[in-house]
């Protein structure tokens, strides 16, 4: 989104108060041309002549004037954060602990607080859209390098949030090749 926050309007070649007097003196100077024009002409026509001719010299003297407009704008940009959940199998196997639990309440509490502002993406051996209620953490491999570009390249992406337990075993190296230098990475 943009918007314009001020217009400027500098006149380079002379300051303004002189060409404020150099307009004025346009405009005397087309009064005084036709205050007795030959042949005659109808009042309604002077007029018009006087004005057409003040008007021309008004452009030339704000030509000459050298007037430079500068336009200042703001350019809005909505920013998004791409959250990231493991639904890999490493992250529910049992007697390893409460990692899907504590997963899932990280990712309650980053919804609560972020609401909208973020996009919501599964991941396993592919990066997915994360639908309501509960997802199955059934995923056969795990490719955190993968899901981070695909996360990093949805529009408006600021920063990645990866709920994980940091297994990987598809894919390039997550902390080497898929992390680019514009995007932080917040790791849980």
């Amino acid at each position: 989104m943009s918007s314009i926050d001020r217009i400027i309007v500098q006149f380079m070649g002379i300051p303004s108060y002189l060409l404020m007097i150099f307009i004025l003196g346009s405009i005397g100077l087309a009064l005084w041309y036709y205050r007795d024009p030959v042949p005659p002409a109808a009042p309604r026509m002077k007029m018009l002549l006087v004005f057409l001719r003040a008007a021309a010299l008004t452009f030339l003297c704000i030509g000459l004037a050298e007037p430079v407009i500068k336009i200042v704008s703001t350019i809005t940009h909505s920013s998004k954060t791409s959250v990231l959940l493991d639904t890999s199998s490493s992250m529910d196997r049992f007697g390893e602990g409460l990692r899907k639990s504590e997963a899932l309440d990280a990712l309650q509490k980053i919804q609560k607080s972020l609401g909208k502002q973020a996009i919501y993406l599964g991941f396993d051996d592919q990066t997915r859209p994360l639908g309501k209620g509960i997802p199955a953490f059934n995923g056969p491999a795990t490719d955190m390098a993968l899901a981070i570009k695909n996360s990093e390249s949805e529009k408006n992406v600021t920063a990645v949030i990866l709920i994980s337990d940091g297994r990987w075993n598809r894919g390039e190296y997550p902390a080497g090749s898929a992390i680019t230098a514009n995007t932080p990475i917040y790791t849980i």
